[in-house]
């Protein structure tokens, strides 16, 4: 005989009855999910694939759709905060564009003695990267330290964990004054990029530069400043006065006296009294 869904039944045993259990219901409803809050989902936590908890700031937004970089000015203030400890690993980022796994993977083999640092990057790709005056002077300065605590040869400069170079990145950014959200030690390979591309290098010497296999990932360096549109703006603004001028001055002679040499217009002839347009 069987038993209605919700009910119990008791098992019995000798003269002993054990404790009766409600019976699993036929349909069970499906367990609730817990709030993304509770389990650290949604931005920031380890579930990607579960939504934003919250949205994102504007700010947010727009640093998703464009590689954000520090200004020269942004990047002195920074140096200055790191000091000597800091100045290499900063270097090797904002000098050489060297990612986060890539600054901590070079060694004294690594740097060659014609100014050359050789990398291997993401997926095996090798290049070798110019280094700057200042670079090399903090390899120099650390090859020294190195010497007189006699560190291995083998051993990279740069002996710490990534996440340990995002704390430390956020923290220098703090003091200097730079810090945004989003921020973080991949910015400086940006900043490389956006400098090397504002002193005019074409894009495939950049691509070489920064390991891409593909030009289309380069190419979203292309990006311009607010500098750079009111630049443009304001060739503008001097080409239509240029031209406005331009056009005022053949007025000028056009309408002078009878005997003078006249300016011909494209598309236009001097009758005398006025310019008439061609006929075709």
């Amino acid at each position: 005989m069987g038993l209605a869904p919700g009910s119990t039944r008791a098992a019995v045993k000798g003269d002993v009855v054990t404790s009766a259990m409600p019976r699993r219901p036929l349909n069970p409803a499906p367990p609730t999910s817990p709030s993304p809050h509770a389990t650290g989902a949604g931005r920031g936590g380890l579930d990607k694939a579960t939504p934003p908890c919250y949205p994102l700031r504007p700010e947010e937004h727009a640093m998703r759709r464009t590689r954000d970089a520090l200004t020269p000015a942004e990047l002195d203030r920074l140096l200055e905060a790191g000091g000597q400890p800091h100045a290499l690993w900063l270097l090797l980022a904002a000098d050489a564009g060297l990612r986060n796994a890539e600054i901590r993977s070079i060694t004294p083999d690594h740097v060659l003695t014609s100014g050359l640092i050789y990398v291997r990057g993401k997926g095996g790709v090798e290049r070798t990267v110019p280094a700057t005056t200042r670079l090399i002077n903090a390899l120099r300065m650390e090859d020294l330290n190195r010497i007189a605590a006699r560190t291995p040869q083998q051993r990279p400069y740069v002996h710490v964990q990534a996440r340990t170079l995002q704390v430390r990145f956020r923290k220098l950014a703090r003091e200097a004054g730079v810090y945004l959200p989003g921020r973080c030690v991949h910015t400086l390979r940006h900043s490389y990029a956006t400098r090397i591309l504002a002193a005019g290098v074409p894009l495939h010497v950049l691509q070489r530069l920064l390991g891409h296999a593909n030009v289309a990932t380069t190419s979203v360096y292309l990006h311009a400043s607010q500098a750079d549109l009111h630049q443009a703006a304001r060739a503008l603004e001097l080409a239509d006065l240029e031209a406005v001028e331009t056009v005022s001055q053949i007025d000028r002679i056009a309408k002078g006296p009878p005997g003078q040499t006249y300016l011909f217009r494209p598309g236009q002839h001097w009758t005398g009294a006025r310019w008439r347009t061609n006929r075709a």
